[in-house]
């Protein structure tokens, strides 16, 4: 912590140097940040590729409607394809006797208090069918605006095996 007016020469010298560098031509500073520019996209396109084909179900949306949907949030919702849920409200995704506990955990991500540990609920799908699944949010960052993402695991086959294991050790 520097207060004002008692900063010395060594407070702006980066640690291990003498602080005799040369500093990067106008030139250099472009080209890194070119560079820079370049490997976050980059990053960002193998980042769009593996949610895009993730085996799980994972949306993205700003606290009222769905901005990104991937191919298995499609197939969990019944959609024809993920385009077709981007705009879809979020509330309709929670079957209505839920839709209070969804949305205060929705409201408590978007506030940053909780990154969700997990939370069960019944989907209901776009032709009105109910799946149970597992959700997990975190708040994040989409198109430059403040969002949410979640990942939805269809809990259908696992509930269904446990139903089976029950029946069989009565």
């Amino acid at each position: 912590f520097v207060r004002a007016g008692t900063a010395a020469v060594s407070d702006f010298v980066a640690p291990g140097t003498s602080g005799a560098e040369p500093r990067p031509s106008r030139e250099e500073l472009l080209t890194r940040t070119s560079r820079a520019e370049d490997a976050l996209g980059a990053s960002e396109a193998r980042y769009r590729l593996l949610v895009e084909h993730a085996p799980v179900a994972i949306y993205v949306h700003d606290g009222k409607n769905v901005l990104f949907a991937n191919h298995q949030f499609a197939k969990v919702m019944g959609a024809a394809d993920p385009q077709a849920l981007v705009g879809y409200p979020i509330m309709q995704i929670a079957h209505p006797d839920e839709r209070p506990t969804v949305l205060e955990r929705v409201r408590r991500v978007a506030a940053g208090l909780v990154v969700s540990p997990g939370m069960e609920f019944r989907a209901v799908r776009v032709d009105g069918g109910v799946t149970p699944v597992l959700v997990m949010a975190t708040k994040c960052e989409y198109a430059g605006r403040p969002a949410i993402q979640v990942v939805m695991v269809d809990e259908t086959e696992r509930l269904r095996a446990r139903a089976e294991h029950d029946a069989l050790e009565t």
